[in-house]
């Protein structure tokens, strides 16, 4: 748990701060000045804790049961549902930004896949065969990892799996 200074802030001046923060976070144009940016301010405790609350967000939206986000996140089921609850607050910004990222990682294997047919040609094109192999190889490693989520969600809802 990470700790805050008893002495607090006005409001104004608490306001002042997060628009800095904001500016600062806005800066960083790559993802590794933002990681570099994100090293060199919170501690690891703090960006382990902000990590873990977004990979309970996504795996929420995900459709994953509460309990199995516990033991894979390691956290405590009250934390997940402390954060179930934003998954269903009709005015929650984050919600809406999982559900996107979810929605481009879909369009996203659509365009792997449509690219790929289009022009990945074994047997034409010299060379072609390699991707072809590892292109395949991704869409069977996609299509197992969907199969095994949607499995242990299968098992969680008939109880099997607590």
């Amino acid at each position: 748990m990470t700790r805050i200074s008893r002495y607090q802030l006005s409001t104004k001046a608490s306001e002042r701060i997060f628009e800095l923060f904001f500016q600062v976070m806005a800066r960083a144009r790559t993802k590794d000045q933002f990681s570099s940016v994100i090293h060199e301010i919170l501690s690891k405790t703090e960006r382990i804790m902000i990590a873990k609350r977004i990979a309970i967000l996504y795996l929420l939206a995900k459709s994953v049961g509460q309990r199995s986000i516990s033991m894979a996140v390691k956290v405590s089921t009250g934390t997940v549902s402390h954060f179930a609850r934003y998954m269903y607050d009709e005015n929650g910004e984050i919600k809406e930004f999982i559900k996107e990222m979810i929605r481009d990682e879909s369009i996203l294997h659509l365009f792997e896949d449509v690219f790929a047919d289009i022009f990945i040609q074994p047997g034409v094109k010299l060379g072609h065969w390699d991707a072809f192999v590892r292109h395949k190889k991704r869409q069977e490693e996609r299509t197992l990892l969907d199969a095994w989520s949607d499995s242990i969600n299968q098992l969680i809802e008939s109880g099997i799996i607590h």
